[in-house]
């Protein structure tokens, strides 16, 4: 009787590690038996919990990706007089690999930031320029590096 209430606790104190350790307890079925975990089973589930844990905090799972490559392009749009464009005009920029397109419209001040451009090269277009202001060529940028900030200003002709 001693060993059969010996070998109950040790169940149970397997099943609270188990818990604790990982993912809800549940037991294996096996015919019409349940079948325990036992240390040895724990201590397998354990391994497999901690390799799960650390390749997930270190984003070094099966895709080998730790998410897009963006940068941000930002600058100030100025006119051949020296002053601020304006408010209102629409800042383009399309990305060379997908043709994907990036928007951001200048404030007062003339300037804008356009984030979550991927990384790579593309082109910068403007439109919605004032009365007066010619519309200047695509202009290139490359953003080199994860994270990285591209400063493009740009000058447009206006007539005075």
């Amino acid at each position: 009787m001693a060993a059969l209430a010996r070998a109950r606790e040790r169940r149970k104190g397997a099943l609270e590690l188990h818990r604790v350790a990982c993912l809800p307890y549940t037991p294996l079925t096996l015919g019409n038996a349940r079948t325990y975990v036992t240390p040895n089973m724990y201590l397998s589930r354990l391994r497999a919990c901690v390799l799960v844990v650390v390749v997930g905090a270190t984003g070094c799972g099966p895709s080998g990706s730790s998410g897009p490559k963006v940068g941000t392009l930002t600058g100030t749009i100025d006119n051949t007089r020296g002053t601020s464009i304006g408010a209102g005009v629409t800042v383009t920029a399309t990305d060379a690999s997908t043709m994907m397109t990036y928007v951001a419209t200048t404030p007062a001040d003339g300037t804008y930031t356009i984030s979550e451009v991927p990384v790579g090269s593309g082109t910068i277009t403007l439109s919605a320029l004032p009365t007066g202001c010619g519309t200047p060529p695509a202009l290139g940028y490359t953003i080199v590096h994860n994270g990285g900030t591209k400063i493009e200003n740009i000058t447009v002709a206006c007539m005075p």
